[in-house]
C-alpha cells in the first residue's frame, strides 16, 4: 500500500492536472547485508530535505532528514525483521513513482546513511538519516605524522587535483568520478596549481579552501553515486531544464540582494613554493603576492562593494588566468544577485543545485 496523502498533500495534488493512474508515491528502502527491504508501505514521514550552496559557489549541502516508521509489528525492534543487522551506516533512498501501467521511473529525492535510531513509542521507529555525499566525502588526505615527504602537485589543472585527490588520496575507484562534467570544466580552467599538503587534514574542507573558493564551481554525488563538478559557464551555453510553457507555473517570485553583489576582486596567492629536506626536518619557502581587479561599470552604478577575497597557497602565479577568474566571477556578481522562486507543477522535481533552469514565455 502506498503512504497515506494528507488532505494538504491531496490538494496540492490535484493542481498537478495528472492523468488518473499517475499519482506520486513515495517509496522509500533499507540497504542491509541480506538486501534491500522496501519500507514504502511503513513510511509516515520522509521529513524535510533542503539543499542549499554559498552563493560564492562550494560543496553542495544537503541536509540530513529524519524518517518516522510505523513499528506497530515490531518489525524495526524485538524479534522484528532487522533486530538482527544493524541498520547504522546503511544506506536508506526515499524517492516516489508515479502510478501508471507500465511504472515509470523512479525519482530519487535523497540518499544517506542512517546515523541514529529512536523507538519513538506508540510504535513508530525514526531513523536520522545524513546526506551520502557527507558520508562519502569525509575522508582525511596528506602525509600522516612522522612522515617527511609533503603530498606534492606541480603545474597541475586544479580539475585534474580535485580527481587525484578524490582517486588517489581518497580511495575511490576512478568510475565514481562524473568524467563528462570534469572534462567540461577542466576546458574553462586553463590555469595550473602547484603547492604541497604538509599534514593530515580533512580532504573535502581541504577541496572547499583550496580549489572550490579558488576557481568556483559546484561540486555533489548525483544520483547514480557519482562525483559530479559543475562550473558555471562564462555565456551559459547550455540549457539542463527548460520551462517551455510558464502556463504550468504555479507561481513565480523574483527579488534582487544588493548586499550580495561585489564589484572588486582580490587574490592573495604564493609564489616560491620549493622545499628543501635537511638534518631529517622539511623547510617550506613562501612567497606571498597579491593581485585585484574592479569591474569599473559596476562601481560607477553602485558605488564599490566590499571585495571579493580569495586566498590560495596553490594557484600558480598567470595574469591571463586570474583574469579569467574575475571576469567570470563579476559576470555573475558585479549586479544585484537577482533569486527567482518557482513553484511549479513538479516540472523542475529533478533539478540539482548548478543545474541551468531557462524560463520562456509563450505567446
Amino acid at each position: 500500500m502506498p503512504i497515506t496523502r494528507s488532505a494538504a498533500f491531496r490538494t496540492e495534488e490535484s493542481k498537478m492536472n495528472l492523468p488518473v493512474g499517475h499519482k506520486p508515491i513515495i517509496k522509500s528502502r533499507l540497504t542491509l547485508d541480506s538486501g534491500v527491504i522496501d519500507l514504502s508501505d511503513k513510511l509516515l514521514s520522509g521529513g524535510t530535505i533542503s539543499q542549499q550552496v554559498n552563493e560564492f559557489e562550494g560543496l553542495i549541502n544537503v541536509s540530513d532528514t529524519t524518517i518516522q516508521l510505523k513499528n506497530d509489528d515490531n518489525y524495526f525492534s524485538g524479534d522484528g525483521r532487522i533486530n538482527d543487522e544493524t541498520p547504522f551506516h546503511r544506506q536508506v533512498e526515499l524517492g516516489f513513482v508515479f502510478e501508471a501501467i507500465p511504472p515509470a521511473d523512479e525519482i530519487r529525492l535523497f540518499q544517506g546513511t542512517v546515523e541514529f535510531a529512536t523507538d519513538s513509542g506508540k510504535h513508530t521507529m525514526s531513523y536520522k538519516v545524513r546526506d551520502l555525499a557527507k558520508e562519502m566525502l569525509d575522508k582525511d588526505i596528506g602525509p600522516y605524522p612522522g612522515e617527511l615527504v609533503p603530498l606534492i602537485y606541480a603545474a597541475i589543472n586544479p580539475v585534474d587535483m580535485l580527481e587525484d585527490i578524490i582517486v588517489n588520496q581518497m580511495g575511490f575507484d576512478p568510475s565514481v568520478i562524473d568524467t563528462v562534467s570534469f572534462s567540461e570544466s577542466k576546458a574553462l580552467l586553463p590555469m595550473t596549481f602547484s603547492g604541497f599538503i604538509t599534514q593530515r587534514e580533512n580532504g573535502i574542507k581541504f577541496i572547499e579552501r583550496e580549489i572550490l573558493q579558488v576557481v568556483g564551481g559546484r561540486f555533489y554525488v548525483n544520483e547514480e553515486n557519482k562525483i559530479v563538478y559543475k562550473h558555471v559557464q562564462p555565456h551559459f551555453v547550455g540549457i539542463d531544464y527548460t520551462i517551455a510553457d510558464t502556463t504550468n507555473m504555479l507561481d513565480r517570485n523574483a527579488k534582487t540582494d544588493i548586499n550580495k553583489m561585489r564589484n572588486r576582486y582580490e587574490l592573495s596567492y604564493g609564489v616560491d613554493k620549493s622545499w628543501t629536506a635537511s638534518d631529517g626536518a622539511i623547510e617550506y619557502h613562501q612567497t606571498d603576492k597579491s593581485w585585484s581587479k574592479n569591474e569599473n561599470e559596476s562601481i560607477t552604478e553602485y558605488g564599490l562593494t566590499k571585495p571579493h577575497k580569495v586566498v590560495s597557497k596553490f594557484i600558480d602565479e598567470n595574469t591571463t588566468a586570474f583574469e579569467a577568474m574575475a571576469t567570470r566571477f563579476f559576470m555573475r556578481f558585479s549586479d544585484p544577485l537577482l533569486v527567482s522562486t518557482y513553484e511549479s507543477k513538479l516540472d523542475l522535481i529533478a533539478c540539482q543545485i548548478g543545474d541551468i533552469v531557462q524560463s520562456i514565455v509563450q505567446v
